[in-house]
Formats: C-alpha cells, structure tokens, sequence
C-alpha cells in the first residue's frame, strides 16, 4: 500500500524592511537631540538670574544714592551724574532681566515697569531724607528708607510679578525688612560702613534668593500647573 500523503512546507517569513541606510549591520541613526539656544527658556531664565542679581547688587550699594545728598551739600556735580548713571544703568540692567524670563509678557512687562519707576522714586525719596527735606526719624523708617530693603523689596515684588506666583508667596515680602534690622543693630552696636558692607551683602543676597525659591515652591504647590 502506498503512502500518498505529501508533507507540507512552511512559507518562508517575510523579509524585513529597514529604513534606508539601515540593515546588514548598519546601525540605525541616533534620534536627533534638542540644543539649548540662546532664546530657549533655561537659558532666558539663567541670564535673568544673574542679571537681576547683579542689578540688584548696585542697587543695595551706598553709593549708588548717597551721591545725589553729596552733590547737594559739596556743590559738586560730579557726585549726581555718577549716583544717575549708577542707578540708570542697575534699572536697565533689572528691568531687561525681568523682560528677559519665560513666561507671560504682561507680567513681565508689569514687573519691569515696577522697577523702573520704583527705583528713581526711592531715589528721590532716599535723596531727600538725607539733605533734611523728609523729616521722618524713628528704627523702622531706618530699617524702610536702607538700601537693604527698599530696592530689594521692590527687586523681589517685580520677580514675583513677572514670574505669575502664587498670592500666597507675597507674604513673603515681609521677609525683605530682615536686612533693614540687621543693618540697624550693627550700626547700634558701633560697626563701621565697611564691616556692615561686608556681613550686609550676603545676607542680602541670602534673602532675597530665599524669597525667590519659596514663592517658587509655593507656587508650584498651589497651582501645580505652574
């Protein structure tokens, strides 16, 4: 008897298909990688750092706005015109930061126009205390009117602005009379201008970073979408 069953052959798989260029030991392309530009967001937000505390850092020094009293009470010109380009040129400096941040454009305008009017106002104001114009005496208008406090204060409320936080990191602003206090009571206790300089600049620096990176926080667990 014979067999007459016949064996089945199974199709050959289908050959597959590479992109062009890949197979045989051709390794595939590397997917393309995204490169920082200078208009890119961590980049605008890395200058806007450092710029505004650079211009901050003119801001908090003495002879920014004492100039403007040293000319009135010497008679010398020379004084205003450098305490002028001083304090032109920190605004400049601080409200390009502010226009420099990623975010909404309001805000940010908002913020930079904070401090450019702000500014030349506490000038004004700082300017007149000191020549006797503006009787007002007392600690707490030492610790409001010292350049510690007043431009950070004002530095600070425009970051927050320009940067959408959370209402509740506004609170924060009290935090910016520290150094105003702790200049006081080391003029109390009968330190020299450069020794306050000295200890003033960091903690300066200290707070006003601090505010910043707790309205962050703060921000971001109020609305986490931001």
């Amino acid at each position: 008897m014979t067999d007459t069953t016949t064996s089945v052959v199974p199709p050959n798989p289908p050959t597959p298909q590479f992109p062009a260029g890949v197979g045989a030991g051709v390794p595939a392309p590397a997917p393309a990688r995204s490169e920082l530009s200078l208009l890119s967001p961590p980049v605008r937000y890395g200058f806007a750092v450092a710029a505004t505390v650079f211009g901050a850092y003119v801001f908090i020094q003495p002879l920014t706005f004492s100039g403007f009293a040293s000319a009135m009470h010497m008679g010398d010109p020379s004084f205003a015109v450098l305490s002028f380009a001083r304090v032109a040129f920190a605004v400049v400096v601080a409200a390009g930061s502010l226009l420099m941040l990623p975010g909404g454009v309001v805000g940010r305008v908002v913020g930079a126009v904070l401090v450019a009017v702000a500014i030349p106002m506490y000038a004004a104001l700082f300017t007149a205390r000191l020549v006797g114009e503006l009787r007002v005496s007392g600690p707490i208008w030492t610790v409001f009117f010292s350049t510690y406090t007043a431009p950070v204060f004002v530095v600070v409320l425009a970051w927050l602005i320009a940067r959408a936080r959370s209402p509740y990191a506004y609170f924060l602003l009290l935090l910016t009379l520290l150094p105003g206090f702790v200049e006081l009571g080391l003029m109390l206790n009968g330190s020299r201008s450069p020794e306050v300089e000295l200890i003033m600049v960091p903690v300066t620096a200290a707070v006003g970073l601090g505010i910043v990176w707790l309205a962050a926080l703060i921000s971001r667990r109020r609305t986490p979408a931001l």
